[in-house]
């Protein structure tokens, strides 16, 4: 599924792998479906062990989980009750915790977007 922000590249993006010499590799993240003869790179990881490979993959993967994370605030903030709901107080500390978490991811997607 293709995404679109205002501020950076439209995702999916992949991972390729470069060499530039027998010491010097990693891996480029590009986006999906890129002309072969001019890509445009979004990001050069200069390493291919397993962290290199961990950090290209978080990397290559940013459009989707913004997307997704942007789908699951909406669906919790509409479904869930509200902090303040009353019941058992392992129910009311549940759900104040889970409303942090919304609110820090929130905090999280209005930085990104006052960024942008």
């Amino acid at each position: 599924m293709a995404t679109e922000t205002e501020g950076h590249a439209p995702g999916p993006w992949q991972m390729e792998p470069w060499q530039e010499a027998a010491n010097r590799h990693g891996w480029s993240i590009q986006p999906h479906n890129t002309d072969p003869e001019s890509p445009d790179t979004i990001a050069d990881v200069f390493s291919i062990d397993s962290i290199g490979t961990a950090n290209a993959r978080l990397i290559a993967a940013a459009p989707e989980l913004l997307e997704a994370l942007s789908r699951v605030l909406v669906v919790a903030e509409h479904y869930m009750p509200n902090d303040d709901s009353q019941g058992p107080s392992e129910t009311h500390e549940a759900l104040h915790y889970a409303w942090q978490q919304i609110h820090e991811a929130r905090a999280v997607l209005a930085r990104l977007e006052a960024e942008a």
